[in-house]
């Protein structure tokens, strides 16, 4: 996904935890010269800071495929950190997909739903069967994109 970012966008700033991983990516990614690796906790990362750095705070647009133990904290981090972005597009398990998206009054509502539908407005983009990955994991993954609703679209909820 890297690889296909770095071909497509100006700028490409990719967070990976596992140090394991990081001559693989300097590898796979060494002929792109639009790209850094930050070999770091996202949880830790002063994201507002980077995107100062690097993007002079302009809006960003957040690409990810994250971990499924973890994806809540991330998105309520960019949320909360107030991190400049104008969409996200991230694979995510299946069912957190629909929470984020589900409406009020059902069974699958709540602060996830609530927090996401707040600040972006929350698409499905397509579903992911577990087949399509090794190892094969336990649950269907889906592809979610969710631009963010301006101040005026959010009062007009």
């Amino acid at each position: 996904m890297t690889q296909y970012l770095c071909e497509n966008a100006c700028e490409v700033i990719a967070v990976e935890i596992d140090k394991k991983l990081m001559p693989i990516l300097e590898d796979t990614l060494s002929a792109y010269d639009n790209v850094a690796v930050i070999n770091a906790d996202i949880l830790k990362l002063d994201i507002n800071r980077i995107v100062d750095e690097k993007n002079g705070d302009r809006p960003i647009k957040v690409v990810a495929n994250l971990p499924y133990y973890i994806t809540t904290p991330i998105i309520m981090g960019l949320f909360e950190k107030r991190v400049p972005f104008e969409s996200i597009t991230i694979m995510v398990q299946k069912e957190v997909a629909e929470r984020m998206r589900s409406k009020p009054w059902t069974k699958d509502y709540g602060a996830l739903s609530l927090a996401v539908q707040y600040y972006s407005a929350p698409q499905v983009m397509f579903t992911v069967p577990a087949v399509c990955f090794m190892p094969r994991p336990n649950v269907d993954s889906a592809v979610m994109f969710a631009p963010v609703l301006s101040v005026q679209a959010r009062n007009r909820k």
